[in-house]
């Protein structure tokens, strides 16, 4: 394993993230429940103008969890149970803490992810669903299940000028 810390990171990295993140319509959250860890499926959108994640759920379970412990870990993966996954795939993790997204904001995160999955538009605009963001903190890019890029925090540049493109929104 080869794992390199890079803040800020450099240009090519970058795009690879931002590769990653546009290939990718879903991901997987993990949060922490008493019980151990658990992960949901999430349809996703990236905030076009920072290192927000952007995600949808109704009240029950995964929303108390997030709730009683906010810090999770969205999961990509570019992997597809290929021979040649090992030399082409990449998995990235964006760790932060969740918040719920509330007012004129939360309509911003309903067309981004409507937008982003037409078809999960009525779950969207239901009046029970609630809009979550993920501030990113930390990112990890594992390529060829081996090389690691980690970039940590404000000093990596992840809400100061290393804004993705509108097209990833």
């Amino acid at each position: 394993m080869h794992a390199q810390l890079l803040n800020p990171p450099p240009a090519e990295v970058v795009e690879r993230i931002r590769t990653l993140v546009a290939a990718e319509r879903s991901a997987v959250l993990a949060l922490c429940s008493p019980e151990g860890p658990r992960c949901f499926q999430m349809a996703v959108a990236l905030s076009p103008a920072d290192w927000r994640l952007w995600m949808a759920t109704a009240p029950g379970n995964k929303l108390s969890l997030v709730r009683q412990n906010p810090q999770g870990c969205v999961f990509f993966s570019t992997a597809r149970n290929e021979a040649s996954d090992p030399q082409t795939a990449a998995t990235l993790e964006l760790h932060g803490r969740l918040e719920e997204v509330l007012g004129p904001e939360a309509e911003v995160v309903r067309r981004a992810l409507a937008e982003r999955h037409p078809v999960l538009e009525d779950f969207f605009y239901h009046p029970t669903t609630v809009m979550l963001q993920l501030p990113v903190q930390r990112v990890v890019l594992t390529e060829r299940f081996h090389d690691v890029v980690v970039i940590e925090g404000s000093a990596a540049g992840l809400h100061e000028g290393f804004a993705l493109p509108p097209s990833l929104g």
